[in-house]
């Protein structure tokens, strides 16, 4: 899970427990948000009794686990005739979680008054030009979309919460229809066909499902350098006035200073 406040990171933490220790799971859950942006900056959390907390998510010891009184060890290898078999274990169980992810967003959500989805929507219901993002940029990227509607573009943004499993099915809902879909993405893939790396989950995503919409790869922010909102609406301009399909061919490396190589 991608988280984009502070308060987000403490509410996915406490989410992030219950998804992997229920049994149709039983695998890690990571909790990312992002550095110096977030990590080194001060914001008010909301924090909860412990009581509810610990209803919400009871401590469950009813399978083997690391236990100093009781050593026991886990996962030192595999032989051939079985590790494929044991691997498949664990996609089974990521595919599962789908499931299991949704229902805890859903009791999470009740119990605790938020709203947290696999994806977040802006400005969608009658966008032309979508921009994808996760982390901390997204504020920035809401800003973004609401100057260009302001000038007469239609801007929408999308945020992806969840990475695995890939919420390819909401995702496809959500930019059905669109003329163009470009991602931001925080990291890098060097050597590609598009190096944006949540840009190539997007594409293939969509591909899957039959659309043609074109993806643009728009990388920015490596190293936690600024994405600022004025970034996005330059973005947001180019794809009002360039050819979605050629934008596509490779990836926009934004924000990055000339150094002659």
């Amino acid at each position: 899970m991608i988280a984009s406040s502070a308060q987000e990171v403490y509410d996915s933490i406490i989410m992030a427990y219950r998804i992997a220790e229920d049994n149709r799971v039983l695998l890690p859950v990571m909790v990312s948000y992002d550095g110096f942006l977030m990590s080194h900056t001060t914001e008010p959390v909301e924090l909860y009794d412990l009581e509810l907390i610990r209803r919400f998510a009871p401590k469950r010891i009813d399978r083997p686990i690391l236990d100093s009184k009781r050593p026991i060890t886990m996962g030192v290898m595999a032989i051939p005739d079985w590790y494929y078999e044991i691997k498949y274990q664990l996609i089974d169980a990521m595919h599962n979680s789908m499931s299991v992810i949704k229902e805890v967003h859903d009791e999470f959500n009740k119990t605790f008054g938020r709203n947290y989805r696999l994806i977040e929507e802006y400005r969608l219901e009658d966008a032309d030009y979508v921009v994808l993002a996760y982390g901390g940029i997204w504020g920035n990227v809401k800003k973004a979309v609401d100057a260009a509607r302001r000038i007469g573009i239609g801007a929408g943004a999308l945020r992806l919460r969840l990475f695995r499993p890939f919420p390819t099915e909401e995702l496809v809902k959500a930019v059905e229809g669109v003329k163009a879909v470009a991602v931001v993405d925080r990291a890098v893939s060097p050597g590609a066909p598009i190096e944006g790396p949540v840009a190539i989950e997007v594409a293939t995503a969509l591909k899957s499902r039959g659309l043609n919409t074109p993806v643009i790869s728009v990388v920015h922010g490596l190293g936690q350098r600024t994405v600022f909102s004025r970034d996005i609406a330059e973005l947001i301009r180019m794809l009002s006035t360039s050819e979605p399909m050629e934008m596509a061919r490779s990836t926009i490396y934004m924000g990055v200073r000339e150094y002659g190589g």
